[in-house]
């Protein structure tokens, strides 16, 4: 039997960023070099009969965007000679078989949009001059606000954000300035949209509001104010529709569609109990920039929802009703629609990595012959009812080969998904089918607390980790022993990452029912992350309740650092030393504290990844990830 390995995740071809574009659409393709060791990106386009490849140079060719009137094409690409310089725009005109370079930033350009005239307005950041004697070469950073970081994006206390409005004909005028970093924006009639939160010790509060800049008068005015998280917004004739919730002691919060229009807001899905984006995790995308919904000429609005274990597009319709346009055991990955209604999107299921959709019909075939090569199964459903009587589901991926080992029994592997707000389902994991050609049962849930199932679901577990969410995952194993004799109860490991790492090393302090253990990007010590993190007073705070000071007690409690005198499983601690979002010290103190009390444990640091390694980093220190978890597991 072929056996896939770690390598063949090169095989892989990802899709994303599609848009409708004249009578077709656009797309990216990306695979990973593993000689290069990085990422190549290029724009292909699709009808509904076939597609073909419109970029050719460069390595990133990534967020396409097109004309209002569906007759211009620009993205993002490196394929200057000046390197140094970052992605710039380029345009396609309409019958032109070669973009036309339109910037010449020498820090690069992070977005664009198009105006409703056919210009473009972009964003880009440059350094901020500090006091030093090396004036511009000074490379040290100088944090005056908590949000001074993030996770993939690095360290921008000294930037400076700036939006310019630029013609075709590479002219530019500056629009707005800002030394606090700009998360969406929109242009229309002489006016800057803004998502951000500009205001005085914002950063203390963390939330994000929508602005209205007008360029004539220089004038800045916040238009939707409050405990507002905003997820994203768009400009529908003179309302601005957005996605966001009120923030209310807790993250869990349903984001719902709010239309703000006269100086009202108005909701426009108070009955919605999902939230409208894909919560879906998946090792398997890469350059997928697609916006968070779209409202068509008519005021619909079309938008993607995790609904447990599926990703569904949905139709908001102008009565308030919502219709479910595209759904099954599947994950729709993006999409968008033309003027005859026709959808173009991109589909991923547990067994088939992304490919093209015209309608109903399959159009690319980017990923077959890696599914021609590897016959991959469909996980076995599971759904049981909790101690508590509340339904929670799950899967079981049942091992491609036939060793058995031990007894005539197979081993298992528990697989905890991060987040909490995330789910596992219907969407394409390589490492999942890795870990059942070498062997495993590969067991994974959506536990309290994961995304897909409603505001109640999802919220069980705020200020109370590591009770009801690891009950679920016990009494989720305990349901997968009964049904399936074959595995080994003696021969389990448990694995998980960022929240499922966290999960992980609680797990090890309250039972040794697990042969092996494998913590990655985890949390040990929330005292610690509260101060580290690039959000971890915001989510301590929700999360856990409160600050360390006003809650030393409960953070202590919540901290597997402080209950690890019990542990006997056998751990390995992977993690990376860029990762902003749970700090590689969360690890190291891990470590000391297990080799001080002489348990059994070993540490892997991956240097210059992020908390995204498993999902975009480094071709080969992904590869390195992968070979890692199957050597470890070998072991069972």
């Amino acid at each position: 039997m072929l056996k896939l390995t770690e390598k063949d995740i090169f095989k892989l071809k990802f899709l994303g960023s599609i848009k409708v574009f004249s009578n077709s659409a656009i797309f990216t393709l990306s695979y990973m070099d593993e000689k290069e060791n990085t990422y190549i990106t290029h724009l292909f386009m699709v009808n509904k009969k076939t597609y073909k490849q419109l970029t050719f140079e460069g390595k990133r060719n990534v967020n396409p965007k097109v004309s209002n009137d569906k007759k211009l094409l620009a993205f993002l690409s490196d394929r200057h000679k000046e390197k140094e310089k970052g992605l710039q725009i380029y345009y396609f005109k309409e019958g032109l078989f070669e973009p036309i370079k339109l910037t010449d930033e020498k820090e690069g350009i992070i977005d664009f949009i198009w105006t409703e005239n056919n210009k473009i307005v972009f964003l880009k950041e440059r350094k901020k001059n500090i006091d030093s004697p090396y004036k511009k070469h000074s490379d040290i950073h100088v944090i005056e606000s908590l949000s001074y970081k993030f996770d993939n994006v690095g360290y921008f206390e000294n930037k400076i954000f700036e939006i310019y409005l630029l013609d075709l004909n590479g002219r530019k005028r500056r629009l707005f300035s800002s030394d606090k970093p700009i998360s969406d924006f929109r242009f229309k009639n002489d006016k800057l949209y803004l998502l951000g939160n500009f205001e005085k010790n914002g950063d203390i509060n963390s939330y994000n509001y929508i602005y209205e800049y007008d360029i004539k008068k220089r004038k800045l005015k916040k238009i939707i104010d409050g405990n507002w998280d905003i997820n994203g917004f768009e400009i529908y004739e003179d309302n601005i529709i957005f996605v966001g919730s009120k923030r209310n002691e807790t993250f869990a919060e349903i984001k719902h569609f709010y239309k703000f229009s006269d100086g009202k807001i108005i909701d426009l899905t108070p009955n919605l109990d999902r939230n409208p984006y894909n919560s879906l995790n998946s090792d398997s995308r890469f350059a997928n920039n697609q916006p968070l919904f779209k409202v068509d000429n008519y005021g619909n609005i079309y938008f993607l929802m995790t609904d447990g274990p599926r990703c569904v597009l949905c139709k908001l319709k102008k009565d308030g009703s919502i219709d479910k346009l595209i759904e099954g055991n599947f994950s729709v990955e993006g999409f968008d629609i033309d003027n005859e209604n026709n959808i173009y999107w991109i589909k991923q299921s547990f067994t088939n990595p992304s490919e093209i959709y015209f309608n109903d019909k399959k159009i690319t075939s980017f990923n077959d012959k890696f599914l021609r090569k590897y016959k991959l199964k469909e996980p076995e459903y599971i759904r049981f009812k909790a101690s508590d009587n509340v339904e929670v589901e799950g899967f079981v991926l049942k091992p491609y080969n036939d060793l058995k080992r031990e007894n005539n029994k197979y081993s298992a592997v528990l697989e905890i998904h991060g987040g909490p707000r995330t789910a596992y389902g219907y969407s394409f994991m390589f490492e999942f089918h890795l870990l059942a050609y070498d062997g495993h049962f590969v067991l994974f849930s959506n536990p309290r607390g994961s995304d897909g199932y409603g505001f109640e679901f999802a919220n069980r577990i705020v200020k109370d980790y590591g009770n009801r969410d690891y009950l679920d995952l016990m009494e989720f194993v305990d349901e997968v022993l009964k049904r399936y004799n074959e595995i080994d109860k003696d021969r389990i490991g448990v694995i998980g990452g960022s929240y499922g790492g966290f999960m992980t090393n609680w797990i090890i302090t309250k039972t040794d029912r697990f042969k092996l253990a494998l913590t990655q990007r985890s949390i040990s010590n929330w005292i610690s992350f509260f101060g580290t993190s690039d959000i971890g007073w915001i989510f301590g705070n929700y999360e856990i309740g409160k600050t360390p000071f006003d809650n030393f007690g409960e953070y202590v409690e919540r901290s597997p650092i402080f209950h690890l005198e019990n542990v006997k499983t056998p751990l390995l601690i992977l993690h990376t030393d860029k990762d902003y979002r749970c700090p590689l010290e969360q690890a190291e103190q891990l470590f000391t504290a297990l080799r001080i009390l002489n348990k059994k444990v070993k540490l892997i640091v991956i240097p210059d990844e992020s908390h995204e390694l498993s999902r975009s980093g480094k071709p080969k220190h992904r590869v390195e990830r992968l070979y890692h978890i199957l050597k470890w597991f070998r072991n069972l």
